[in-house]
């Protein structure tokens, strides 16, 4: 597949690194949108690391519960519903 630009996207650790939280992700999708960062061909967001609880439940990643208090779904949902 050829594609005219290359996937383009903002990663939250470059910016907050381990400090981020369900509001700050709402808030970056917000933003991208508003600045026309969709227009410009950005297609991701990325929540990067520090997102998970330190131990796993049943051996699977789950979103920190201080950090992203209705679930990584819900996040994720948002961001989605911003295109």
């Amino acid at each position: 597949m050829v594609v005219n630009v290359p996937p383009m996207g903002w990663n939250s650790w470059n910016t907050f690194n381990k400090n981020i939280n369900e509001q700050l992700i709402r808030d970056t999708a917000d933003k991208m949108v508003s600045e026309g960062l969709l227009d410009c061909g950005y297609e991701y967001l990325v929540i990067d690391d520090c997102w998970a609880r330190r131990s796993r439940v049943d051996g699977k990643l789950v979103a920190d519960p201080e950090k992203f208090p209705n679930g990584i779904k819900a996040v994720a949902d948002y961001v989605h519903s911003k295109g």
